[in-house]
């Protein structure tokens, strides 16, 4: 740790003539640096969690800091923004992605405001989830198997990325109301039995959402989350161009089939 940020106190000094007795001691249970807090997640602008080890003791009394406070909730708050980091801009479209380091795997993300799609064509495009492979790449066959009694779709899924052999899956879809809009949401159904096709690979993981909601100025604004483990042996190359060129597609085919008369 640094020994000059060690050295100057969180808790400001108490006047001398205050009849509390006042103290500055740890509290290992209040701890939030590297190896504690959420899942041993750090900071990553590499800042300790160890803010909550300075308190104040005052008659007998654990009283947390404000300062201390606010500037752990402000480093939470860094923390959960940085899960993303920046890619490029395309189609009208922040994209980032979270790191596979990240202990929930890689991710991309695309959050777009799109001023001439219509809010109703973009709900009717993104809720036909048997139709994703006419506008979807690399989606090449999608079918509705049944429908669970909550209203849950089980969807097949068939993906071809050449050269790579097709990838297949199975995906609870749903939806919901969600901040002013619709979201669209797909879980691996990894539960449910899958007859391969010839050379195909299961793919162990395929989540994500699509979340439309009106722009206030007109048009939509559109995010899309995506993690997909493929399986099997998929080389460096193919990764890399799926995950920045490839979603940079899906964004643009999206919104040029959604803005069409």
């Amino acid at each position: 740790r640094d020994p000059a940020a060690a050295a100057t106190p969180l808790v400001p000094p108490i006047a001398k003539n205050s009849h509390h007795r006042v103290e500055r001691q740890p509290r290992p249970d209040l701890r939030c640096d590297d190896d504690a807090g959420a899942e041993g997640k750090k900071v990553r602008n590499g800042a300790s969690w160890n803010c909550l080890r300075h308190i104040l003791v005052v008659d007998g009394r654990a009283v947390g800091h404000t300062a201390t406070v606010i500037w752990c909730l402000l480093a939470a708050l860094a923390w959960g923004q940085n899960d993303f980091e920046p890619v490029r801009d395309v189609h009208d479209c922040k994209i980032s992605m979270r790191a596979p380091t990240h202990s929930e795997g890689a991710a991309m993300r695309a959050e777009c405001l799109w001023p001439e799609v219509v809010y109703e064509r973009a709900l009717d495009k993104l809720g036909r989830f048997d139709a994703y492979e006419e506008y979807i790449w690399p989606i090449s066959e999608s079918r509705v198997e049944r429908t669970d009694p909550g209203g849950r779709l089980l969807l097949y899924q068939r993906q071809h990325i050449w050269p790579l052999s097709d990838r297949e899956v199975l995906l609870w879809m749903d939806q919901e109301p969600y901040d002013g809009g619709q979201r669209f949401i797909w879980t691996t159904a990894d539960e449910e039995p899958l007859e391969l096709g010839e050379k195909a690979i299961r793919t162990p993981k395929n989540e994500g959402y699509w979340h439309v909601a009106p722009a206030e100025d007109g048009g939509v604004r559109v995010v899309h989350e995506i993690a997909v483990v493929g399986g099997g042996t998929i080389p460096a190359w193919v990764v890399n161009m799926v995950r920045v060129r490839g979603f940079a597609r899906v964004m643009g085919d999206v919104r040029a089939i959604i803005a069409a008369d």
